[in-house]
């Protein structure tokens, strides 16, 4: 939308040197005009970003949810309390989640959220 700035409250970060606009009236103009299934979203915006998106309230992808498949989700510490964690791993073990770890640790530094990503693992958490 073009000279959003005009007449727009705008924050300017001394140390970082950055200008913040409020644009809240531009979206929600903008979201009354889209039809359903439509998204407003920035130039740079890719699908490699929407597959990182979170979705509210799908089971799937909302770490939040609580539904019949993980209304019994054990704490961290209860499963290292209970032993159904193995602090004393075989070598094989110990390899096994190593590689895992590595893997799940690039897809978080590729922009995968941190819950979906290094804190599935119970080890992350002790």
């Amino acid at each position: 939308v073009e000279g959003f700035e005009s007449g727009r409250e705008r924050w300017y970060e001394e140390d970082s040197g950055i200008t913040w606009v409020d644009f809240t009236d531009v979206i929600r103009s903008a979201s009354a005009e889209l039809d359903q299934g439509q998204m407003l979203h920035a130039d740079s915006f890719n699908l490699a970003d929407s597959m990182s998106a979170l979705e509210m309230m799908d089971p799937k992808m909302d770490a939040g949810v609580i539904n019949d498949k993980n209304k019994h989700v054990i704490p961290a510490d209860e499963c290292f309390d209970g032993g159904l964690v193995d602090l004393d791993p075989d070598m094989r073990t110990t390899l096994m989640s190593m590689d895992k770890m590595l893997a799940l640790e690039f897809t978080w530094l590729r922009g995968t959220a941190m819950v979906q990503t290094l804190f599935t693992c119970l080890y992350c958490q002790r």
